[in-house]
């Protein structure tokens, strides 16, 4: 009986020391996130004063922010975990190696964007979009366009931040994982449970619709909602939305001789086909934008019978335009086209681009 109980306890210290040190991880990235946060405000201060930012609404941008950091930090955490998984039936050495390269890596990655968005935002007003990579491209062009002095100055953070950062890591958040019993029940209880926390992390919860960095927005300083974005989070998802657009146009579908030949036919006209339809030269004219509308349901472009008897009677008032086609498939293409006079991006829109404000 006293090796069994024996026996339950060691199960139960090994699993307690692999979730220490998946909630040691966890903590540890977001105390990074807010260390990062407190830099940028702190190099940025003079702004700040500027815009008349008072010191309680700077430091509700901790608490604005927690949503997205929680969620960048189970996109850091999503590697760990699986070596967490393993360790929790495997523990050699070579794993926690692992662990700390994979953890040298995102700090050193994380402290190099934090620390470039320092040099950018007093030009740009924006965190680091995915367009600064076209600028890698010369790199000479990129250094001349900064001072030396600021150039070595933010050389000389990074290096601080990053090392600070990851000897905290290894010092204080670190923990080797060796000699772990195997126990099978426990192992399948983490591995049920954890990765569908992990899933609701990575959305920002339950809702319907993912998180995304307008969650961190809650002053009409744009410069405190850039504090509250966490700039990983914002770094991926700005390449996401864009990738399909580098080195290329977004708009280019068909060959020029292609294009050529579609447009003489769309305006070739043997004679004056103007139908005049207005009563007047300067027409009052509102547009009604409806959210989520589309021939689905009007009944006379094809769709479904009976859902709008009112739009039905405006047919029968007015002109129906049956030969409209979207350049978009979303309604936040739809409606930065609508109010831009511009064709609706084909891939993602200005909607969700947070650079927009700069």
């Amino acid at each position: 009986m006293a090796s069994d109980f024996k026996s339950k306890s060691i199960n139960y210290l090994n699993m307690k020391q692999i979730i220490s040190s998946l909630f040691r991880q966890l903590l540890f990235w977001m105390l990074l996130f807010a260390l990062s946060r407190t830099v940028f405000l702190i190099y940025n201060f003079n702004l700040l004063r500027i815009e008349g930012v008072g010191f309680a609404e700077a430091m509700a941008s901790y608490w604005h922010a927690l949503h997205l950091d929680l969620s960048t930090a189970g996109y850091f955490l999503i590697f760990p975990i699986v070596l967490l998984l393993v360790q929790s039936y495997y523990s050699p050495k070579w794993l926690n190696t692992i662990n700390k390269v994979y953890v040298f890596i995102g700090v050193f990655l994380f402290c190099l964007l934090t620390v470039a968005e320092l040099g950018i935002y007093p030009e740009w007003k924006t965190k680091m979009p995915y367009k600064a990579f076209t600028y890698l491209t010369n790199p000479t062009e990129v250094y001349d366009t900064i001072s030396t002095g600021l150039f070595f100055s933010l050389l000389a953070l990074f290096v601080v931040k990053f090392t600070i950062s990851y000897f905290v890591y290894i010092k204080v958040f670190y923990r080797n994982l060796v000699h772990v019993t195997k126990n099978y029940l426990y192992s399948a209880i983490f591995a049920l449970i954890i990765p569908v926390l992990l899933f609701i992390s990575l959305r920002g919860g339950v809702q319907q619709i993912p998180i995304n960095q307008s969650a961190s927005y809650y002053s009409h300083h744009n410069i405190l909602n850039l504090a509250a974005v966490n700039s990983g989070f914002n770094l991926f998802i700005s390449i996401i939305e864009n990738y399909k657009n580098f080195g290329k146009n977004p708009y280019s579908f068909y060959s020029k001789q292609e294009v050529d030949k579609t447009i003489k036919q769309i305006f070739k006209t043997e004679r004056d086909s103007t139908t005049m339809v207005l009563t007047t030269d300067r027409p009052n004219i509102v547009l009604l934008i409806l959210e989520s509308w589309s021939a689905d349901l009007i009944e006379s472009l094809g769709g479904e019978p009976g859902i709008t008897p009112e739009f039905h009677q405006l047919e029968k008032e007015g002109i129906l335009f049956t030969g409209l086609w979207a350049t978009g498939p979303r309604s936040e293409q739809a409606m930065s086209s609508i109010f831009g006079g511009f064709p609706a991006h084909p891939i993602s829109s200005i909607t969700v681009q947070p650079d927009k404000f700069s």
